[in-house]
């Protein structure tokens, strides 16, 4: 029985290890593929593979690397079966033609070439090298044994066309190459001129071909015999179209402006930069790009702007206008907002700052200092006030409470002395609630008036001296959004003069005392009757009651939602694992018995 209860055990202990083995051990994305370059047909010289394609023509084949910053670095090829990890480097063949002799027709018996009639094949794909001599290794297409050939396929034959025409080009880059009708005009330079066939009248128009040179940019204009030609929507180093038939052609080509972008920066801590001082950082605060216009004034994704809470990184085109938000933390005002030294434009929109992005990489700086909340007095018969505010509520910048005195109609008069009952109002009071944030000091605010919040707040009034109270019974009668009126209970510290209470609205209030009672002896007796014969806590009870149904339903509803539940949850998996082992121990125990 032993025997067997080891080899289970072991048994299952070898499987658990499996398992742990299947479950534990990560999987890995590929990290390397590198490929063997095979070079069919070529010599290696130096560093280059030559390929012989026909009688006087040569192709050179260089291996290159290109990076974002230094673009094209030849490698050198070492000879066939050298390999590559296409993972480590973006690497790019570059296939180049040479001619033995000035010209090809100089060779006997011999067509002319150009780089259309040459094809690269890399295993069974083709490649053509006329419109781009650089052919991209691509690590998603390319792996293992890579054979590389280049042949001689020469187009069909071309049309005989009647007529020379002369070619004049000119264009304000490195250079370029011009084609009419599939027939290369002179070389690659920034001035051309020379004699290609085509019609020099009748109705059929002859075709135009422009390569800029490799890396020169995109073409912006270009333009025949004076005429702008409508280029496609984008256009980039090559273009082709077709023009009326004509007996010369003066064609004038401008490449397009590429405009280098610059980098805007900013940063809470100097742990990305240690160079960055205390007043270049941002703390108690946030600063985020929401939009981009372009010169133009048409919005730009914002496709290259890492931003976080912490920092902020974006390449961005000089001239656009950036949008930024920039919010201090509650309790927190904007002292000063700058970039690079120049201090930024407020807009209308809350804590929003516009800026032209300059020729230059800029850092911004923000600094942000603790605040207070603010009070405002505008009536003499509030001597001291204060809120105090749940948390979170609001989550920027700070508070300012406004007291005045309530300009009320007759009508809003009779409601509020309506719902005060036999309570006696001493005051009428218009308060209010604002968010304030500074837009750059403490005479030019953003002010966002809070009609309603999401929490009660609690609210001190302290009344002045002229303001006679009598007891300590008060209420607080408030005109809500929706023209009702609710009674808020209040408490009352007869030895400060002030009254607490809660609310979440901000508008008309008014504050009102029990009278007390005065009375004749006939009627103190008959008072005195009465409180003997009925509980006087009943009446007070009830007044109470009626007095506060508004504010303690919401008291209540608070109280309800944040009763703590009884017991823990538990834990279901584990309890289903103790229940499985349980089981098996059970099982185990009554086999051995």
């Amino acid at each position: 029985m032993r025997k067997k209860t080891g080899i289970f055990l072991s048994v299952w202990l070898c499987i658990s290890m499996l398992l742990l083995l299947l479950v534990s051990t990560p999987v890995h994305a590929a990290e390397t593929n590198t490929v063997t370059l095979n070079f069919i047909g070529a010599s290696v010289d130096g560093g280059k593979a030559v390929v012989d394609v026909v009688e006087g023509c040569k192709a050179k084949i260089t291996l290159c690397t290109k990076d974002a910053w230094d673009g094209y670095k030849d490698c050198s090829i070492s000879g066939n079966g050298m390999q590559v990890d296409l993972l480590e480097n973006e690497y790019y063949l570059k296939v180049g033609i040479s001619l033995e002799a000035s010209s090809i027709e100089e060779l006997p018996g011999m067509p002319s070439i150009s780089s259309s009639d040459i094809r690269v094949y890399i295993n069974e794909t083709s490649y053509n090298i006329d419109s781009n001599s650089y052919i991209k290794l691509d690590p998603n297409e390319f792996s293992g044994n890579l054979n590389i050939k280049v042949e001689y396929e020469p187009a069909p034959p071309k049309p005989a066309y009647p007529d020379d025409i002369q070619i004049t080009a000119s264009c304000d880059g490195v250079g370029m190459e011009i084609s009419l009708n599939g027939e290369r005009i002179g070389k690659e330079s920034k001035e051309i001129q020379g004699t290609g066939k085509g019609y020099a009248s009748g109705e059929i128009y002859n075709l135009i071909q422009i390569q800029l040179a490799f890396g020169d940019g995109n073409i912006g204009t270009v333009t025949v015999n004076g005429k702008p030609i409508n280029l496609p929507e984008g256009t980039e180093d090559r273009v082709e179209f077709t023009v009326a038939p004509a007996s010369a052609y003066k064609i004038e080509v401008t490449k397009r402006l590429t405009v280098m972008k610059r980098v805007i920066v900013w940063e809470s801590d100097n742990a990305n930069n240690t160079s960055l001082k205390e007043n270049e950082l941002l703390k108690h605060g946030s600063i985020a790009i929401i939009g981009i216009k372009d010169a133009d004034g048409t919005p730009v994704e914002l496709k290259d702007i890492d931003q976080s809470a912490s920092h902020g990184y974006g390449s961005i085109v000089p001239g656009s206008e950036i949008t930024l938000r920039v919010a201090p933390e509650y309790g927190y005002q904007l002292d000063s907002i700058t970039i690079n030294g120049q201090s930024l434009t407020p807009s209308a929109d809350t804590s929003t700052y516009t800026y032209t992005m300059p020729d230059a990489n800029v850092h911004i700086c923000g600094i942000f200092t603790k605040k207070e909340d603010q009070t405002e007095l505008k009536t003499d018969k509030v001597k001291n006030a204060l809120i105090q505010l749940a948390e979170n509520e609001i989550t920027s910048g700070n508070s300012r409470l406004t007291i005045k005195d309530a300009v009320l109609t007759q009508q809003q008069q009779e409601a509020f002395e309506k719902a005060a009952g036999d309570y006696q109002i001493v005051g009428y009071f218009d308060i209010k609630l604002a968010q304030i944030l500074y837009k750059n000091s403490a005479a030019d605010l953003w002010v966002n008036d809070i009609a309603a919040l999401k929490n009660p707040a609690k609210v001190s009034l302290q009344l002045g001296a002229d303001l006679e109270v009598e007891g300590n019974d008060l209420i607080v009668i408030h005109e809500n959004s929706d023209g009702t009126y609710e009674v808020i209970p209040a408490s009352f510290d007869s030895a400060t003069k002030t009254v607490m209470f809660q609310t979440k609205g901000f508008s008309n209030y008014a504050v009102a005392y029990k009278k007390s009672e005065t009375t004749t002896e006939d009627s103190t007796k008959e008072t005195t009757t009465e409180s003997t014969t009925e509980d006087p806590s009943k009446t007070t009870t009830k007044d109470t009651t009626e007095a506060t149904t508004s504010g303690t339903t919401e008291a209540t509803k608070d109280a309800v939602t944040a009763s703590p539940k009884t017991g823990d949850d538990m834990n279901l998996p584990v309890l289903c694992v103790l229940m499985l082992v349980s089981g098996m121990g059970c099982l185990y125990a009554g086999k051995k018995r």
